[in-house]
């Protein structure tokens, strides 16, 4: 016992999320290529956080295509996910773990705890605040996309940056609108 008031287990049930600090456009190398993206940024950003918070951690990006969705591929849903989403703060001394959702449920019913505006690093998110989803706020693939569309709001499943929209989300609300906020040319 280490007198903080936390089982031995306390620390898995945490899960760990962030925005990019850096801008993408429609081509990530599909839904494989986001999940590699976004481990590589926590593993880069390792010496700058606290490396016990996700020392071993996986990472899958917050995106669907036409046969994929967070809703789909994330452990959380299947296993009844209880736990609580939590984003760095590396703007406060020390450190701070801010509460973005408890358990699955409360990362898909519409209404964040508090926006998800922090990048891999722990620093709040001040411009472009935009961020590729294609993903409804119940976890399932959008349904929104523009009439004109080619790709359905995935640019081609990711992998495209000449043609088309994506379907992005805005990541200083704390609505629904974090993941579906319209769409946007993939380049």
């Amino acid at each position: 016992d280490d007198l903080d008031a936390c089982s031995g287990d306390c620390a898995t049930s945490r899960r760990f999320v962030f925005v990019t600090a850096d801008v993408y456009d429609g081509n990530l190398g599909g839904l494989a290529g986001a999940d590699a993206l976004c481990s590589g940024l926590v593993d880069d950003a390792r010496a700058d956080m606290v490396p016990a918070f996700l020392a071993g951690r996986t990472f899958k990006a917050w995106l669907s295509d036409d046969t994929q969705s967070p809703d789909t591929r994330f452990s959380a849903k299947g296993e009844g996910f209880g736990g609580t989403y939590v984003m760095i703060d590396s703007t406060k001394d020390p450190v701070e773990l801010v509460p973005v959702a408890v358990g699955w449920a409360g990362l898909v019913s519409g209404m964040l705890d508090h926006p998800l505006d922090h990048d891999q690093h722990g620093a709040a998110v001040v411009s472009d605040k935009a961020v590729w989803s294609n993903t409804q706020p119940d976890g399932t693939a959008g349904k929104w996309a523009m009439a004109n569309q080619v790709d359905d709001g995935h640019c081609m499943k990711w992998g495209n940056n000449a043609v088309g929209f994506g379907n992005a989300g805005q990541a200083d609300l704390q609505t629904g609108n974090w993941t579906a906020n319209g769409a946007t040319v993939c380049n």
